[in-house]
């Protein structure tokens, strides 16, 4: 059986796709399939049996309903699909998957749960409960195709990758823990605020002294950011604009915790079994976006009768624009959480 899966954006939503179509192929020897993303995202990928991964030009060849139809062309004439998934249900996979469907090839599109998560947003979490998880929704797609799919929830198996050239030169040797922080996300409403970073910093230093901090972060203007940090603070390594993203994969499968806002970066730690200390304000794990296998004893926020004011962080805070809800978390809340995951050693 030949299966076209279709989630062409963001980073951490194609990340979040990766447990299910592990399982799918473990699940259903008989199963092949096309993977149609953005090219930067075949990383996540790698290694995967029966496996193809489509990179098409979304800003040159198939732009637009013209280039929509120029992808479908081509995928068509290069394999027979007995199913299209649309794990993304937008217009650009509306448009491809509904020109297959014209012909004939039954289609399957995610349910994204948009009333449930906007009553989320007008009850509070407080008053709320855990919705499905977008893994869940994701593998409710294909199950509606009557393939069975069983996701377990755990973080895979723990494989320290073995450590590449720019890893080792920028790090050493390793003699205390490795600690991650991506302090960022796309929407104020789900960073932490930059000047409490080097705060953190100092907390973790204090708490872990032979320990190594890697900053991430992507785009200059980020990277610039992290530099003031990196310049302040011996022991933090500067990982934005210095790797790629298989390298940060690579890093990110030797830390012994990942600090990450509810973004990418949570979601690429959980790729390679990495725990996280996931940091939430506006949004709410509630909502479905927590990191694969990962545990919400980990995450740390506040409990504010406004939380979430939003699905994805991208609406104005109601609270007069303070953002209370990560500018008043305190360093030593996420401290405590990396310590249930990084034992600290005890002074003999």
């Amino acid at each position: 059986m030949n299966l076209l899966v279709i989630r062409m954006s963001a980073m951490g939503d194609v990340a979040m796709t990766v447990p299910v179509i592990k399982e799918v192929l473990k699940s259903n020897p008989d199963i092949n399939i096309t993977y149609v993303s953005r090219d930067g995202f075949k990383v996540f990928f790698d290694g995967i049996k029966r496996f193809k991964f489509v990179s098409p030009d979304l800003d040159g060849d198939h732009k637009g309903l013209t280039g929509m139809y120029k992808l479908f062309q081509e995928l068509r004439k290069d394999t027979n699909f007995d199913a299209v998934v649309d794990l993304h249900s937008v217009m650009r996979s509306q448009v491809l998957s509904g020109l297959f469907r014209m012909r004939g090839i039954n289609v399957a599109s995610i349910h994204k749960g948009r009333t449930d998560k906007g009553n989320l947003v007008k009850q509070s979490a407080q008053n709320s409960k855990q919705l499905k998880l977008t893994t869940e929704r994701y593998a409710d797609v294909f199950r509606k195709l009557d393939i069975p799919v069983k996701l377990s929830h755990k973080l895979p198996r723990k494989k320290r990758a073995k450590v590449s050239p720019i890893v080792r030169k920028e790090a050493g040797a390793k003699a205390g823990p490795w600690l991650g922080i991506a302090p960022f996300a796309q929407y104020k409403g789900k960073k932490y605020r930059f000047d409490k970073v080097g705060i953190l910093i100092e907390e973790l230093q204090k708490t872990y002294p032979k320990s190594k901090i890697f900053l991430f972060g992507g785009g200059e203007a980020e990277v610039q950011k992290l530099k003031g940090l990196w310049d302040k603070y011996p022991q933090t390594i500067l990982a934005a604009g210095k790797m790629n993203l298989g390298e940060e994969l690579n890093l990110m499968s030797n830390l012994d915790t990942m600090i990450s806002m509810d973004s990418a970066n949570m979601h690429m730690a959980s790729l390679v079994g990495t725990k996280v200390v996931s940091v939430w304000g506006a949004t709410h794990p509630y909502a479905g976006f927590m990191g694969y296998g990962q545990s919400i004893e980990w995450a740390a926020q506040l409990d504010m009768d406004c939380r979430p004011c939003s699905v994805f962080g991208n609406k104005e805070c109601s609270k007069n624009g303070s953002y209370a809800c990560m500018m008043d978390l305190p360093e030593s809340l996420i401290v405590d959480k990396v310590k249930l995951i990084v034992p600290v050693a005890v002074k003999k």
